[in-house]
């Protein structure tokens, strides 16, 4: 069985009109028809089209509101679909679009962070075996044969901590983005 991935995302500077076209997208209709709301190309029905297509073998849309949107897809964040969101975003007036995306992995084998501004891009990806070094703890508290005894209960207070400081450095680091074209006009 494949792992769920849950992708958590975020968008900034929508105008009414990218407000108003995720409002009003039909969640009771097939997830097909769901997400050709942001595909503008033939998808085929092969694993690798998908995969091609929206970044994951399968993914779907579990909520989506005037400025979020929650994912599930398979054994990866659907990095393809998010970048085609914030294109049909974005070609909704919305010149100044921030699309900012958190996933996990269901055991969780990783998590990560995504975000675009316009031709800006920001990830971060954590493989479990760097958990206690980047997070700070496990998800999981071991026993003394290294097995899963009990959900650690810092783990989600210390990866939101972990996810706000991935945000800060997405900002910082579009930031330095912008002041290196600015020294790169003035050339």
């Amino acid at each position: 069985m494949a792992n769920h991935v849950s992708t958590y995302v975020s968008f900034e500077n929508l105008s009414k009109e990218a407000e108003e076209f995720l409002t009003n997208i039909d969640m009771s209709k097939e997830n097909d028809e769901v997400l050709m709301n942001f595909v503008n190309e033939e998808v085929g029905d092969t694993r690798q089209d998908w995969v091609d297509a929206f970044g994951a073998k399968w993914v779907y849309f579990d909520d989506i509101s005037e400025n979020t949107a929650c994912l599930v897809s398979a054994w990866s964040p659907p990095e393809a679909l998010l970048d085609k969101m914030y294109d049909k975003l974005h070609s909704l007036n919305s010149p100044n679009l921030e699309l900012w995306a958190t996933y996990d992995d269901e055991m969780p084998n990783f998590i990560g962070t995504w975000g675009r501004i316009g031709d800006f891009y920001y990830e971060e990806y954590v493989e479990d075996e760097h958990y206690e070094s980047v997070i700070g703890c496990n998800p999981h508290i071991l026993d003394e044969e290294g097995d899963w005894e009990d959900y650690n209960e810092d783990w989600p207070e210390l990866l939101d901590k972990w996810h706000d400081s991935e945000y800060e450095c997405f900002k910082q680091c579009y930031a330095e983005h912008l002041e290196e074209l600015e020294i790169l006009k003035t050339d």
